[in-house]
């Protein structure tokens, strides 16, 4: 169970902590542009028949998915949040655990002890029922 709370404590540091933006470069295109099949090479894109800046062509069903891949993670974030939190109050009580059990039993709390307490109790039980039984015999002679 500790095993399985520290590599959840690991892994919610490198999942929920966002990527950072990177600065486009110099060579890169400065917006989307939408390429239809049939139709030209938009004129922003060209400079004496060559394209001018870099891109990369996607599939719009990779950019929904994309889309609703971002939008899971910003909905996601704060179920992170809330199993870091549970995951710290995990140790806390694991560790209040540790102190417990590290803390000397009290002599008359340890196993072997309450098991001769049983046994004479028990003796003394049977002691006194014969004592009884034995004095209400007597009495009715």
């Amino acid at each position: 169970m500790i095993l399985l709370l520290a590599m959840l404590a690991t892994a919610a540091e490198f999942v929920w902590t966002p990527p950072t933006y990177t600065n486009p470069s110099p060579d890169d295109c400065p917006a989307f542009v939408e390429l239809v099949p049939g139709s030209p090479v938009p004129p922003s894109l060209l400079s004496d028949g060559l394209i001018r800046c870099r891109a990369t062509v996607a599939p719009p069903s990779d950019l929904a998915y994309l889309l609703r891949v971002q939008t899971w993670a910003e909905r996601a974030a704060p179920r992170g949040q809330e199993l870091v939190l549970q995951l710290d109050w995990e140790r806390e009580r694991v560790e209040r655990y540790k102190l417990e059990l590290s803390k000397p039993v009290a002599w008359h709390q340890r196993a072997h002890v309450q098991r001769w307490a049983g046994r004479i109790e028990a003796l003394a039980t049977v002691a006194l029922a014969v004592v009884v039984l034995d004095a209400s015999t007597e009495v009715t002679r």
